[in-house]
């Protein structure tokens, strides 16, 4: 995950959490483990997928920070986040180096993506596919429990399904083709009623939130929102169902198994022979279903593909309160900073 996935990641966390509490000190460890599918799998295991990695985080008042473990527990990567001085810091240790972005700079980012999301193609060009969205969330609280860390942890499931239906122009080679693509993620999250500590974490998101201006409804993001409603009103629409489905959830998860699947099956086309009725699995499903193959086998009738893609695993460790030192929340004296590129 490079520098602009994490913060991403931290932003959009944003819209989850709620500030209360008094202030400590709050350190965290946890594991996490990616298995990759199929040929993949096989790919992805020689660059380290598969192994569980640990992180460590560190909450101090207005500081946060992540380190992450490799196998012999040595720290590689870690993020800092200052809300004092606005900043985001990633630090690369083995090159004994680090970039940062001010919080100003990611929100000229983020104006950036949504100006990019709005730009429609001009006169002359390819004409693009016509993608049509439906999505569906929902949150079960199973009823099940499991003793983890001690206490009781309940099993709660959040589905996500992602439709998408594509149509390629027909062109001078061949007539418009429709197919259909499915991304189903299935969440397992085992939830306990609170952890030590977990007021001071809530509060601090709260804090950056308001420093971002990302706070739900309010100031950037009710901007941002409204942009997104007039460019992409279908993932706003998902996006409020996602926070409104959020509300069934209490307390922390100190487990969760995530599982990504993807679907595909070809559509026919009201100006498509019946002869080319299965031709290739969609290329999009807002990117997400993109470069997940081309060729799918011929037949007269459409064809169902199913396949897992990938599999998360996430568990909490520890937690505890306790002093940590100011030094944990600065970059090594040595460090060379480069620039973002």
């Amino acid at each position: 995950m490079n520098h602009k996935h994490q913060i991403l990641v931290a932003a959009i966390l944003l819209l989850f959490v709620a500030a209360v509490g008094l202030q400590a000190d709050v350190k965290r460890e946890s594991t996490n483990r990616i298995d990759f599918t199929g040929t993949l799998g096989v790919v992805m295991k020689f660059f380290g997928a598969g192994k569980p990695r640990t992180s460590v985080e560190y909450y101090q008042g207005n500081l946060y920070r992540s380190d992450f473990l490799d196998e012999k527990g040595k720290n590689t990567t870690s993020q800092i986040i200052d809300l004092d001085r606005e900043l985001f810091i990633n630090i690369d240790h083995k090159g004994k180096k680090f970039t940062q972005m001010t919080f100003e700079e990611f929100r000229q980012l983020m104006a950036q993506n949504l100006k990019e999301m709005e730009k429609k193609p001009q006169q002359g060009q390819e004409q693009e596919a016509k993608v049509e969205w439906d999505f569906k969330v929902n949150v079960t609280k199973t009823g099940e429990t499991e003793m983890i860390a001690g206490q009781s942890a309940e099993k709660v499931i959040i589905k996500i399904e992602i439709t998408s239906k594509t149509t390629q122009p027909a062109t001078e080679q061949q007539a418009a083709q429709t197919a259909q693509g499915d991304l189903i993620v299935t969440s397992s999250n085992w939830m306990v009623k609170s952890l030590e500590g977990q007021n001071e974490i809530t509060n601090f998101y709260q804090r950056l939130g308001e420093k971002m201006g990302m706070v739900p409804g309010k100031g950037n993001m009710a901007e941002m929102m409204k942009q997104l409603q007039q460019s992409q009103p279908q993932l706003a629409e998902a996006m409020a169902r996602l926070q409104e489905e959020a509300k069934k959830l209490s307390g922390v998860a100190v487990r969760t198994h995530t599982i990504y699947e993807a679907q595909s099956r070809p559509v026919a086309g009201a100006d498509q022979p019946a002869e080319q009725k299965s031709t290739e699995i969609p290329t999009s499903v807002g990117g997400l279903l993109k470069g997940l193959g081309k060729k799918m086998a011929k037949s007269d009738q459409p064809q169902t593909q199913s396949n897992v893609l990938m599999e998360i695993h996430d568990e909490l460790l520890s937690s505890e309160v306790s002093p940590i030192d100011a030094s944990q929340f600065t970059v090594p004296a040595n460090y060379k900073q480069e620039k973002i590129k």
